[in-house]
């Protein structure tokens, strides 16, 4: 997922705690968190993109793209 919104671009990655990605929108300052594990569940998956990506204005079939390319 990290390097599916690396690949969308305007997006800025940190490593938060040991367990976690802190991730901020560069033009809105929106940040939330991703899970640092392999797979994420279907459930977050959707979470963030419903809540957090597509309200930035990027469409779900350019995301699901990059997420599963």
């Amino acid at each position: 997922m990290v390097k599916a919104l690396v690949r969308l671009g305007g997006f800025e990655i940190k490593k938060g705690s040991k367990h976690f990605w802190k991730v901020c929108h560069t033009k809105t300052n929106k940040c939330f968190t991703i899970p640092n594990r392999k797979p994420l569940k279907k459930g977050m998956v959707w979470s963030l993109v419903r809540d957090f990506i597509k309200p930035l204005g990027y469409s779900e079939k350019e995301i699901f793209k990059q997420i599963w390319c």
